[in-house]
């Protein structure tokens, strides 16, 4: 029994000092809560009398301001007059001169309106007469350049009008186009001749595009070969390096050389 005893007694002591700690502990957030709302109410008080503070001295300043100016006001002098004084002054009016321009007559100028408005209607009319004569030489040259543009359009539209004199003589057995912006190449009797016919980006696109839909064969990997006709397109596509191709004429002379 004795053991129990002492058990017991030690738990009711450290729950008693558990207690006691606790009750330490709140006791100091207590404090320290009171402390600083007490700080708190000091700040708020000190700036609501520093703002009292400055009311007064602007109070003070307006006040000291107006006291000045009615003090000015009394010592200066004043602008008006009293009554009394102005009874006895006398005040003359001088009649005003008219000026000159409103005593003469206005028919002169109406006159002078009448003679201005028939001087402008009655002058004689000139014939506006072209100074320059168009010749039938200018009317050509004008002709001959907007036949050149009209061209110049429709081959953009169909790159194949540059390449139909090239495709159409029967010596030409290859036509080289090595990129966007180069001259074409052509063979002739065995030999590789430059031309002056060059294409762009686009137009070498359209021509190997248009030989895809001909012959129904589909550009795989950016590569082409299809026959259309007598002619033989092999043709690389890509946009970085610039596409190309190479047409070749199929003829008689052709084939004994292949066999």
């Amino acid at each position: 029994m004795s053991t129990q005893t002492q058990e017991e007694n030690r738990i009711s002591f450290l729950r008693e000092f558990t207690k006691a700690i606790l009750l330490s502990i709140e006791k100091e957030k207590r404090l320290k809560e009171e402390i600083e709302i007490e700080k708190l109410k000091q700040k708020l008080i000190e700036s609501e009398k520093s703002k009292e503070i400055f009311k007064d001295i602007i109070k003070r300043k307006v006040e000291k301001d107006e006291k000045k100016e009615i003090e000015k006001q009394e010592t200066e002098p004043s602008i008006f007059t009293p009554y009394e004084k102005r009874k006895n002054i006398i005040y003359r009016v001088q009649p005003k001169t008219l000026k000159k321009s409103f005593l003469q007559p206005l028919k002169p100028q109406l006159k002078q309106e009448e003679n201005y408005v028939k001087s402008k209607f009655t002058k004689p009319v000139k014939e506006n007469i072209p100074q320059r004569i168009v010749s039938t030489e200018d009317l050509t040259t004008q002709t001959t350049s907007q036949i050149n543009l009209f061209e110049n359009q429709e081959i953009q539209k169909d790159p194949f009008k540059k390449l139909e004199p090239l495709l159409k003589d029967k010596t030409v057995l290859l036509i080289e186009c090595p990129g966007p912006g180069k001259n074409i190449l052509v063979k002739r009797y065995n030999q590789k001749n430059i031309t002056r016919i060059v294409l762009s980006q686009s137009e070498i696109s359209k021509i190997i595009n248009e030989f895809s839909e001909k012959a129904r064969i589909p550009i795989i990997g950016g590569i082409l070969k299809a026959a259309v006709d007598n002619l033989i397109i092999s043709a690389v596509v890509s946009e970085y390096v610039g596409s190309r191709f190479v047409i070749t004429k199929l003829t008689p002379y052709s084939i004994i050389e292949k066999k």
